[in-house]
């Protein structure tokens, strides 16, 4: 390759990616949290606090850590739906798996926990609302990774990065499949 051209090339890569960098340090500026997201679309749907709750803290952090236990015998991962010892999932091409949920839980309207994932591995929220309202939120939400937990642990259902729902415990796990099979 000549001089000409690679500096030629260069000048377009750099062209390329100076305002990449400007959008992204741009960007920065105005992207919220998983849970900004989350308490937005709760009061665009206009939700109640209390139809569409935020734990506190520290109820927040005993729920996740309760479940966490109970659905990954070992360690901390980030990924939770990587360590399940027993689960299905089914790959939704589309990325709406999410628009199911409803057709995935033995009761829609259920008060369950909702735990959202966030951009920063140790971060988290815990809600607690009915799996129908839990939809409708995500519904005006951009992608992240959530679960959603029966009170009592009996079962839990995931949407992951890879587009995959995945579900642990007879009850949803049969649902899931029964989706899948039609």
């Amino acid at each position: 390759m000549t001089s000409s051209a690679l500096t030629s090339q260069f000048q377009v890569e750099r062209r390329w990616r100076a305002p990449l960098h400007w959008s992204f340090r741009r960007l920065a500026h105005t992207v919220h949290t998983n849970a900004d997201e989350i308490q937005r679309a709760t009061q665009a749907l206009g939700f109640s606090p209390e139809r569409f709750r935020r734990l506190p803290a520290e109820d927040a952090q005993r729920v996740y850590k309760s479940a966490l236990r109970h659905f990954v015998p070992q360690g901390q991962p980030r990924w939770w739906w990587e360590h399940f010892p027993a689960s299905t999932g089914v790959h939704f091409t589309a990325g709406d798996g999410w628009r199911h949920l409803t057709e995935f839980v033995p009761e829609a309207d259920e008060r369950v926990w909702f735990i959202a994932e966030d951009s920063v591995p140790t971060e988290h929220s815990v809600w607690e609302a009915s799996v129908r309202d839990i939809q409708a939120v995500i519904a005006e939400c951009y992608g992240f990774e959530f679960y959603v937990i029966q009170h009592q642990f009996r079962w839990l259902v995931c949407e992951n990065h890879p587009d995959v729902v995945v579900s642990v415990g007879a009850e949803v796990e049969d649902k899931l499949r029964a989706y899948d099979a039609a």
